[in-house]
């Protein structure tokens, strides 16, 4: 076989009709299904300001206020992640220490994240707390917890 030499710098026609063998067949993708897709929070309408409002403030109502209810009802430990600690829990420990000692202690904020982490009861975080916040520990579990089961909630009912 002669050997073709291309001068103008192209490929020669034994090398065009392979890559025409080589290249796939692209099929074209039917996006007709796709409406009828759905995740679980998809079912729902979509919420009017109004009716969120509404259902936040139901769902606040329905959380307890008593000690004893509080340490008793279940929290959804799978709603939390360390978004929610971050973004939600983080801020409303911090600003509540602010509140009871006058002065930021980030090593208590800490503590108390970290706690929460773990999925500790309420009962050990007031005797751990109550040699730091003395009579203000249950007070600030109590409000804490409120606000834990809260945004679990929220998040777990998508509010």
């Amino acid at each position: 076989m002669p050997i073709k030499r291309n001068t103008l710098g192209g490929a020669d026609e034994d090398e065009e009709e392979e890559a025409k063998k080589k290249r796939r067949v692209l099929v074209p993708l039917d996006y007709g299904d796709i409406d009828q897709v759905k995740t679980d929070y998809e079912d729902e309408e979509p919420m009017s300001s109004e009716e969120r409002q509404r259902r936040v403030k139901q769902l606040i109502d329905s959380i307890p206020s008593s000690q004893e209810d509080l340490w008793k009802y279940t929290v959804k430990w799978d709603e939390l992640n360390e978004d929610l600690i971050e973004t939600k829990l983080h801020p409303f420990v911090s600003k509540k220490i602010v509140d009871l000692l006058g002065m930021e202690e980030d090593d208590l904020v800490k503590f108390v994240l970290q706690f929460i982490r773990e999925r500790k009861g309420p009962d050990e975080l007031v005797s751990e707390l109550e040699g730091a916040l003395d009579e203000d520990a249950l007070v600030f579990v109590m409000k804490l917890w409120r606000a834990l089961i809260f945004e679990t909630e929220r998040k777990y009912k998508r509010l």
